[in-house]
């Protein structure tokens, strides 16, 4: 069995253990869903993600936010920018952690503004960066030629002070 093999496996092996817990009555946790998601998205199994997906919806009324930063980053990460999107619009109050992966997914995509456009409304947000929606916003600026968002996350940066265990702002 050749590695590719092996991926797609585990792919429709975690699909069944979802769904054989579900028939189960036994309630599949989040770590389930992150692991089956990665497992799509690194094998571009889209259409076993989005299967998955819906069978997730259908069972639970709520998505916690690292299943709905799973789906976004294997959405995204299947070329399906669009359904990503869909995922972050619908969020109330999104994460650091949602922040980082759909501005990796606009980056990853080519749309590095608007990547910038959700680095300065995390700023507005008040919502805590961590070294991970630097390092996407730092990608984001790179792949731009406009010199005000690069300014804008220097001048942030810089106002920083990096520790080990995290950073001060």
């Amino acid at each position: 069995m050749s590695n590719d093999e092996f991926i797609i496996d585990d792919v429709y092996a975690k699909h069944n253990l979802v769904n054989m817990m579900h028939n189960l009555n036994v309630r599949p946790d989040n770590h389930i869903f992150v692991a089956s998601f990665k497992a799509c998205a690194n094998s571009y199994a889209l259409k076993d993600g989005q299967l998955l997906h819906h069978d997730i919806v259908e069972m639970y009324s709520e998505l916690d936010g690292y299943v709905t930063s799973s789906l976004i980053y294997f959405y995204a990460h299947c070329g399906s920018l669009d359904d990503a999107c869909k995922l972050f619009v619908v969020l109330h109050r999104p994460d650091k952690v949602t922040f980082g992966v759909m501005m990796s997914a606009y980056t990853q995509h080519g749309h590095c503004e608007e990547a910038i456009t959700l680095y300065k409304r995390m700023l507005l947000m008040n919502v805590k960066m961590d070294q991970v929606a630097f390092l996407c916003t730092l990608r984001a600026c790179a792949g731009m030629s406009a010199i005000e968002p690069i300014r804008l996350v220097h001048d942030h940066i810089a106002n920083c002070t990096f520790e080990s265990d995290g950073y001060k702002c």
